[in-house]
């Protein structure tokens, strides 16, 4: 370690390495060249997207492609709600059936088939607690 009258007749060089100025200056400097070339870059690519889309609103095959995309986008949200209006059917007629076929059986019978239901899912929970407690 150097004694104080040694570091004060250092030149300002040495004692700006020692510190830790020197690495921090170059730092700095790095960070800002970083800095300048991702700006850069950053404005060459948005460039290049303006330009782009530009070509796609108004050169005719740009506007072509842009119709084409347009329509497949909105044909398949057609046929996503077709399907969904098709399942929706599809469950309300299952519904229907299943409310027909309750009310064409006598209600004994329904009765004995919730019960024979219920049996068959408590042995199956009496079987999960089995396992659980094990």
């Amino acid at each position: 370690m150097k004694t104080f009258k040694e570091f004060n007749s250092l030149p300002q060089d040495q004692v700006d390495e020692i510190l830790g100025f020197g690495l921090a200056k170059k730092a700095v400097k790095g960070v800002g060249r970083l800095a300048a070339k991702g700006a850069k870059k950053g404005a060459t690519a948005a460039a290049k997207y303006a330009v782009r889309k530009g070509k796609e609103k108004f050169t005719d095959k740009g506007k072509l492609a842009a119709a084409e995309k347009e329509a497949k986008k909105l044909e398949d949200k057609r046929k996503t709600r077709e399907k969904l209006e098709a399942a929706k059917e599809k469950i309300k007629k299952e519904k229907e059936a299943l409310r027909k076929k309750k009310e064409s059986m006598p209600p004994t019978t329904f009765k004995r088939m919730r019960m024979a239901l219920k049996k068959k899912l408590q042995g199956v929970n009496d079987a999960e607690d089995k396992l659980k407690a094990t």
